[in-house]
Order: C-alpha cells, then sequence, then structure tokens
C-alpha cells in the first residue's frame, strides 16, 4: 500500500527537484473531483495544465487555485462535451494545436445517475462515453503527441496517461451479440463494461506503445460533488456516507500524481510491463478473467468501429 505520507513526501522532493518545470498535463473532467485533484497535484509539482469539462466557472476557480500553487505554469481551459465524439475530436485538435509535447494525460469524466440508457447523437450512452468510449478515442487522437514526447528522451519519466475510473470490478464477460448494451441496459451491465473495456484497453494500448505508460485507477471512495445528479433521496445518503469515509479530494490527488511520476512505473529505464491496474492506493491489482487475449481484441475491434462514427 502506498501510505498518503510516503506519496507526499515523494511528490515534496519532485516538486523541489523542478524536474516537471515545462512538462504538459492535460485532464479530462479537471473541473470537478478526482480529475480537478490530480490537475491541482500536476501544477503544485510543476507542470503546465490544460483542463477540459463542460463549465467555464468551475474551471476559473481551477485555473486560479493552480496559478497561486504554480504561478509560472501555462494553465488553461479548453470546453468540451465529452458525450460527443466530435467534441472529442475538435478538443484534441485543439491541444495538439496548443502544444508541442504530452507528458500526462488524465482522465476521469463521470456521471452516477439512477436513469436508464441515454442516447448521445453518435447513437452511443452517455454513461458509457464519459467512462469508456470517448477515453478510447481521446487516446488514439492524441497518440502522434505522446509518442513524439517519448521520443524525444529529454525527460526522466515517460508519457503517462491515466483513467480514473474502476479497474477489475467488472462482474460479467462480454454480451458479443450487444456490445453497446443497447437492448440488455441496466446501471450494473453498464459499471461492468466500463471496468472490463477499460482495464482491456489500458493492457492493448500499453502492449502497442511499449514507450509510454498506460495506467487504469480505483478511486475508492472521494468526498467529492459526483452525486449532483441523483434524486434527493439517494444524493443525502451518499453525500453523508462520502463526508463520514470518503477521502479528501486533495489527498486523492496526491496519491494520483505519485502514482503518474512514481519512478519504478514511468523511468524510461524502467524494467517490467509499462500498463498497470491499481487500487486506490496505487497497488497493482490482479486483472480478472475476463482479460483473455481473444477478448481484448474484440474488445478492441468495437471500440475502433464505435468510435470511428463521427469521423
Amino acid at each position: 500500500m502506498v501510505h498518503l505520507s510516503v506519496a507526499m513526501a515523494a511528490n515534496a522532493n519532485l516538486k523541489a527537484s523542478g524536474k516537471l518545470k515545462g512538462a504538459i498535463a492535460v485532464a479530462i473532467g479537471g473541473t470537478s473531483g478526482v480529475g480537478k485533484a490530480t490537475a491541482v497535484a500536476l501544477a503544485e509539482l510543476g507542470a503546465s495544465v490544460t483542463i477540459g469539462g463542460r463549465s467555464a466557472q468551475a474551471a476559473s476557480a481551477v485555473l486560479e487555485d493552480m496559478k497561486k500553487r504554480n504561478p509560472e505554469g501555462a494553465h488553461s481551459f479548453i470546453e468540451v462535451d465529452f458525450t460527443e465524439q466530435k467534441e472529442v475530436r475538435r478538443f484534441a485538435e485543439q491541444v495538439r494545436e496548443k502544444h508541442d509535447r504530452l507528458d500526462f494525460l488524465v482522465m476521469s469524466p463521470g456521471q452516477m445517475r439512477m436513469t436508464g440508457r441515454e442516447e448521445s447523437s453518435d447513437g452511443v450512452d452517455t454513461k458509457l462515453a464519459l467512462h469508456y468510449y470517448s477515453r478510447f478515442l481521446l487516446i488514439r487522437e492524441l497518440l502522434p503527441l505522446l509518442q513524439s514526447t517519448a521520443e524525444r528522451r529529454d525527460r526522466d519519466h515517460r508519457p503517462h496517461v491515466l483513467s480514473i475510473l474502476a479497474p477489475g470490478k467488472a462482474t460479467s464477460g462480454i454480451k458479443y451479440e450487444d456490445m453497446e448494451l443497447k437492448t440488455s441496459y441496466s446501471l450494473e451491465a453498464a459499471a461492468s463494461l466500463a471496468s472490463n473495456y477499460n482495464d482491456a484497453a489500458t493492457e492493448k494500448f500499453g502492449l502497442l506503445y511499449p514507450n509510454i505508460t498506460f495506467t487504469h485507477m480505483y478511486p475508492g471512495l472521494v468526498d467529492t460533488n459526483i452525486t449532483r445528479n441523483l434524486p434527493w433521496y439517494a444524493k443525502g445518503p451518499s453525500n453523508v456516507l462520502m463526508k463520514l469515509v470518503g477521502t479528501k479530494e486533495s489527498d486523492f490527488g496526491q496519491v494520483s500524481a505519485y502514482v503518474l511520476t512514481e519512478d519504478g512505473r514511468n523511468s524510461v529505464t524502467s524494467a517490467g510491463k509499462n500498463w498497470h491496474l491499481t487500487d486506490q492506493h496505487g497497488e497493482e491489482i490482479a486483472k480478472l478473467k475476463y482479460g483473455t487475449p481473444e477478448v481484448i481484441e474484440k474488445i478492441w475491434e468495437h471500440s475502433v468501429e464505435v468510435t470511428a462514427r463521427s469521423a
């Protein structure tokens, strides 16, 4: 287990070293919750951070916080609706135009709701778009920038892609006849699918691009505003629970920033695999039985097909 004190001490040393000055981070979902916490922590370590989200008002407060912690950083906001593929492509294009390198890509957009399937203009459930398909698409759109950054070898760490959701939480296998859950949608099925697909994509991206690190991380229970879309009878108890036992946002940010920068995982000279499934403490978790090579290939082909709809 990576204790908070260990992460904080390592982050303090990294900040003092100045190694992340000039590093570029992009955080989707960076205007609130665990995405905001990670973005702010990376800014404090010296990175320049571009956050993506739907609320310019929420972004302004985050940008102000990052500027206080890192006045020299070139922090910015790009508005994006991450449920729409055309918006993801536009966002990626703006990132490529704005930056000539990308050291950290953080993705944490989420939606907690108790209603059924709600489709975007792409015909994709919006919850699944936020939790998986748009993440997959954004990685592919930004791969040229990540690869060119890796090929420079001008830093101690590899570029790192971090998807924050639910590794190892799949409760069932793949429904090949309904891989988007168009006819068999349920909240449990959607959660299982997003976990399984993110796990598979993390492994596949890692195998295809060995000079980039890919991690799917579980945040655990963090005291955020993610319950805002729940009905009143569910929101109240959920908020009480998070206040009682949830991790503070800032504490999670310290751990996620440590996971992104820790030498054992990310050094250009580190041995071992470059893809990871981790718990809320940054510890490696076991891959489920649903992650066979055949299943991973099916998920990859399906993901490429779904995210090509807006091309």
